[in-house]
């Protein structure tokens, strides 16, 4: 029995629609969204980048996910479906409050919201839209609430509430929130609030519209050339955040973490070849076994010939394929059974014998088990074989042994 784990060796059999040229983007928010019209920035960013985007969005001040559940626009958008990325704002302060009150006011409706985008957008992502702290912290919950006082606490909480939901719903994070701490914290003088201390400064939607083009479309924020009315040095501090924060960790933020993967061990016993499939996000799967037979279980157990074969797991989902392969080897059962040494000897590519036999007695065969040659004498050239592992084998007796062919 031999025991086999697979490095993971996945490639891509179809372009993944992810990276396409084209792609639809849905935001479900509010006045965070639909400040200095956020989908636009982004539409322009993401299309100096090399992308067409298709933007639009539901984004009525104030509202929450639970709201969003019963508005006819935002219903509406969901389930028109076709969309590659859904992206989703709570009201900014609700996912700050205390934990009861998130799991009771906030986590369910971002759940249910989840569901309606995977059901009617099946091949697109759901995107959770990271919001930040107020700029002097929620003056209107400190004293019921100390952790919001500060922007620091209400951040923290924020990131944090806002990746649970993500995990929860296996999407990703546009941590929006993330780059503008970076900014905060490594250019002070740079303005991302309006006079509010709440909603984002014209900067600050720049700074969001990037964060979003490269977690999208894992890009280098560098690729962005849409600059705006930016000077050069708020357009290189924004670039400089986004890339440290997301595109240089982006499995920080799930980005990539739920893509199509397929890995398989497996024990070959005997002739049987025993997997342990595992596929990331499958619709489909399909075996090749390499002898003409495939399997569409996700573990199956195939009973080889012998021979040498490629064994290929490939998943599918939307378009998308990915495989691994592996080489195995079945031998022959003639294998574990040895010859008299006296019976025979190879001696300058001839095989001879020490003793009178029958035509056609003794035959050989090759690793994969095919006939390649019937022993009609007692002396017999080797020298038409391609070099490499054979059987000989006695048909009445069933002696049998491995013989090497050199160059």
């Amino acid at each position: 029995m031999r025991k086999k784990s697979i490095s993971l060796i996945s490639f891509l059999l179809l372009a993944q629609s992810l990276f396409s040229q084209n792609s639809r983007v849905l935001f479900v928010g509010n006045s965070y969204t639909s400040a200095n019209n956020l989908p636009n920035v982004f539409q322009q960013c993401a299309n100096s980048a090399g992308f067409n985007v298709e933007v639009a969005s539901s984004a009525p001040g104030g509202y929450t996910f639970q709201q969003h559940l019963s508005n006819t626009t935002s219903i509406g958008l969901i389930q028109e479906g076709g969309w590659d990325f859904v992206v989703l704002q709570e009201q900014s302060q609700i996912p700050s409050f205390p934990i009861g009150q998130v799991q009771n006011e906030c986590f369910p409706f971002a759940a249910s919201l989840n569901d309606s985008i995977e059901k009617y957008s099946s091949c697109g992502e759901t995107v959770f839209y990271q919001t930040w702290g107020r700029q002097n912290g929620d003056s209107q919950n400190c004293a019921n609430w100390p952790p919001v006082c500060t922007y620091e606490g209400m951040d923290s909480l924020l990131l944090e509430r806002y990746q649970t939901m993500a995990n929860d719903n296996n999407a990703i994070v546009a941590a929006v929130g993330a780059v503008r701490r970076y900014l905060r914290e490594n250019y002070p003088t740079m303005n991302l609030y309006q006079a509010d201390g709440s909603h984002p400064s014209a900067l600050g939607t720049y700074a969001a519209a990037c964060t979003f083009t490269s977690s999208l479309y894992r890009i280098d924020a560098n690729l962005i050339t849409f600059t705006g009315t930016f000077t050069l040095e708020e357009i290189s501090a924004v670039k400089e955040a986004v890339n440290a924060i997301v595109f240089n960790d982006l499995i920080q933020w799930n980005i990539g973490a739920f893509d199509l993967d397929v890995s398989f061990t497996y024990e070959l016993m005997g002739d049987s070849l025993i997997t342990s499939g595992e596929c990331v996000s499958c619709d489909s799967i399909v075996w090749n076994f390499g002898d003409g037979s495939t399997s569409h279980e996700l573990s199956p157990t195939h009973v080889y010939d012998p021979g040498i074969y490629m064994v290929n797991m490939i998943g599918f989902h939307c378009g998308e394929a990915v495989s691994q392969s592996a080489e195995i080897f079945v031998e022959p059962e003639t294998l574990i059974q040895e010859r008299s040494p006296a019976k025979y000897i190879v001696f300058n590519n001839n095989l001879i014998f020490n003793e009178s036999i029958t035509n056609g007695e003794w035959i050989l065969i090759d690793i994969a088990g095919r006939r390649c040659l019937s022993i009609q004498h007692q002396q017999t050239n080797l020298g038409i074989l391609t070099p490499g592992v054979y059987f000989i084998s006695n048909l009445k007796t069933g002696e049998n042994a491995r013989l090497v062919i050199n160059e």
